[in-house]
């Protein structure tokens, strides 16, 4: 037979993990902080197009604003990894600079496997010339530690820092 002991502790303002780290902050109004919390912000690094129609490639042009709480970013294959496990909000916007009339898209993938697809089909354009379109990506899922999320693109994308961009933060 299990025992259920509950105790009410009132006024505690931090919960720590050791007498000298705080891990969580209460305030007077019930608002929760946590000194640390996995988050990251990529910028597009480079003016023009970086990524062509018809490439089906990994999008690897950013460069790290903010990374805190372990999160990590290698530019080599564009792969984004979180620290821990937990649920994580994912935003990004790409520039399509479109040169060509057809279907332009990002992929989110986690592990190398799309879950969620975004196209812009411009088939209707015609040969009017360059058209350019933002298409915003977001999506909140539950990842594992070391698991990564990447962006396959087969668009003709624009990587300026104020066109390009990508956020992840954990919720909990």
């Amino acid at each position: 037979m299990s025992t259920l002991i509950t105790t009410t502790v009132q006024g505690v303002q931090n919960i720590k993990y050791d007498a000298s780290t705080t891990a969580m902050t209460i305030d007077s109004t019930g608002r929760v902080s946590r000194p640390v919390t996995p988050y990251i912000y990529l910028r597009g690094n480079s003016a023009g197009e970086v990524v062509s129609h018809g490439s089906a490639a990994d999008y690897t042009n950013w460069s790290t604003e903010t990374v805190q709480g372990g999160m990590a970013f290698n530019s080599s294959n564009g792969r984004i990894t979180v620290p821990v496990n937990g649920i994580y909000a994912i935003a990004a916007k790409f520039y399509f600079w479109i040169n060509n009339a057809a279907e332009h898209g990002v992929m989110i993938q986690k592990n190398s496997t799309t879950f969620q697809e975004y196209f812009t089909d411009l088939a209707d354009v015609g040969n009017a010339g360059r058209t350019d379109h933002t298409v915003t990506v977001s999506e909140v899922l539950k990842l594992n530690a070391n698991d990564y999320i990447s962006f396959n693109c087969n668009a003709d994308i624009s990587g300026g820092s104020n066109h390009t961009n990508c956020q992840m933060v954990m919720l909990g």
